[in-house]
């Protein structure tokens, strides 16, 4: 790298395609910063794929679960969190998933590089919020403050006070990260540069997580959105948090009615799906056809007769999970009890069955899954 000028290193680097280009960051740390000074890196580059969905364990003191098509070839590797992270502390156990980075009890994990990070703990006063933030670039954890704009949720007491949600999620959009709060308030956190400040944004009136226990707070094709389910009469609820013209407003899109699909999957429950739970990176019995991709159209769409769709349908014993949303598609993954994962469009309400997710541990439950992205650039990034 000595032997070439900068700027002639750098009119070469802008020749490249925007994923070559990014590769070209790990070469080494000059290339990193002649690429970060001089280059136009989208920043939506990675990830571009959907891996699958890591799956933990609420009862029974396992590592997580992987659930995916058995075909990838990172799959192995992000499946075992345990043969790459130290379980000196205990059993990995996934907080939080965004942009195909895993945040564990204490650490940061790339699973597609197998790269760890360690973290700091926070502490959480109204205002000013410090917060630990990761940088991808420097590949350092800083301590920032961020100030409150408008109104407060609450005081300390009624935070305090409020019930603890069953679970809470966070999502990353556009360099602003929203936080499903205690008390039932998402926090609008904006992470860019020298804009150190954050909003308290109320859930809808009537939406609280003591009633649903089954809300979810992610992102899908275009912007932040909210799900529920009300497991009493099987119905999903689909919110999306507008913030056009600086106006922050929840508006409702989606009503599902999924009677029909509890009775369906109720009567036709053992009959195969393309993913599977990987073992060590590949599922014993399973073989991977000529085109291993997963099409998240048209797979093994669910032809719902009309006696499932009538009002006197007998349903079975099930309750209806959240796992996510699909982060390119309007689209949302459900779990039944009855071990059945569907991905629900929220347009048209079609249904694809993914297939049955067994897991080893027969007296256990799923508490919670995280929709997966690989990100096969750098280490951290």
């Amino acid at each position: 790298m000595d032997l070439v000028p900068n700027d002639v290193l750098a009119a070469v680097l802008q020749r490249l395609a925007p994923r070559s280009l990014a590769v070209s960051r790990c070469v080494c740390r000059g290339w990193r910063a002649i690429i970060d000074a001089r280059c136009v890196l989208p920043r939506d580059l990675l990830p571009v794929s959907l891996g699958g969905m890591f799956v933990s364990l609420a009862l029974e003191p396992a590592p997580p679960e992987f659930f995916a098509r058995p075909s990838s070839m990172v799959l192995a590797a992000a499946a075992r969190l345990q043969d790459y992270v130290d379980t000196a502390e205990g059993i990995p156990h996934i907080i939080n998933c965004c942009n195909g980075l895993l945040l564990l009890d204490g650490r940061i994990v790339n699973p597609a590089t197998q790269h760890t990070a360690s973290d700091d703990q926070a502490e959480w006063p109204p205002s000013p919020y410090s917060m630990p933030v990761y940088s991808s670039r420097t590949g350092t954890w800083e301590t920032r403050h961020f100030v409150r704009e408008g109104a407060a949720a609450g005081t300390i007491a009624d935070v305090k006070s409020a019930k603890e949600p069953v679970y809470r999620h966070a999502v990353y959009w556009h360099e602003t990260l929203y936080v499903h709060c205690r008390s039932d308030f998402i926090m609008r956190i904006t992470l860019l540069p020298d804009t150190n400040k954050y909003q308290v944004i109320k859930l809808p009136a009537g939406i609280n997580a003591s009633v649903y226990d089954q809300l979810y707070l992610g992102k899908s094709k275009k912007g932040v959105h909210c799900a529920l389910v009300d497991n009493d009469d099987y119905r999903l609820q689909v919110l999306f948090l507008s913030e056009f013209g600086g106006n922050i407003e929840w508006i409702s899109k989606y009503d599902i009615d999924l009677r029909a699909l509890v009775a369906h999957l109720s009567r036709n429950n053992c009959i195969p799906g393309p993913w599977t739970l990987l073992q060590d990176g590949n599922s014993p019995g399973v073989e991977v056809g000529e085109n291993p991709q997963w099409d998240s159209d048209n797979d093994n769409v669910l032809d719902i007769e009309e006696e499932d769709r009538g009002e006197k349908c007998r349903f079975f014993e099930c309750s209806i999970s959240i796992f996510g949303f699909h982060p390119f598609k309007e689209v949302v993954f459900l779990f039944l009890s009855n071990e059945r994962v569907v991905a629900c469009h929220l347009k048209s309400s079609k249904i694809q069955d993914l297939g049955q997710l067994v897991v080893d541990y027969r007296g256990d439950v799923i508490d919670t899954a995280f929709v997966y992205t690989p990100c096969r650039m750098g280490d951290l990034c």
